[in-house]
């Protein structure tokens, strides 16, 4: 199992493990901000069971997860939104943390979770060029 941040936008600090099948995750803050966070993109590669997160480092007190939102996740070509049991509220060791479960694939190679569909600099500037 490995967890991945190398990558265009990834804001992932760090892993621990809690239990089998269960990660805290814990994010950089956005550059250029007083540490606030409210959103985040990262990898994993070796899950192949139902798997929890909590993902930890937010800053605002609500968030639309509790109204129903899901995680947008990218485990083939296409970005989609999923995910079950996700929860948005006060993280016991400080700030507020989200968590949700997700059930991979049985060989879904290198999966991609993030706050909203990215949009990076870099399609930026392809878009750009496509105009010029």
């Amino acid at each position: 199992m490995c967890f991945g941040r190398d990558f265009e936008s990834a804001n992932l600090q760090s892993v621990r493990q809690l239990a089998p099948n269960c990660y805290r995750i814990e994010l950089n803050p956005d550059r250029n901000s007083n540490k606030h966070c409210q959103w985040f993109y990262f990898s994993c590669q070796g899950l192949t069971q139902p798997t929890k997160f909590i993902i930890s480092g937010f800053t605002k007190s609500t968030s639309l997860y509790n109204d129903g939102m899901k995680i947008c996740v990218k485990d083939g070509e296409k970005w989609r939104r999923n995910g079950e049991h996700i929860s948005y509220g006060v993280d016991p060791l400080g700030g507020y943390c989200m968590t949700f479960q997700y059930g991979f694939r049985q060989d879904p190679g290198k999966t991609y979770f993030a706050y909203c569909f990215p949009y990076t600099f870099t399609d930026l500037k392809e878009r750009i060029a496509k105009w010029e």
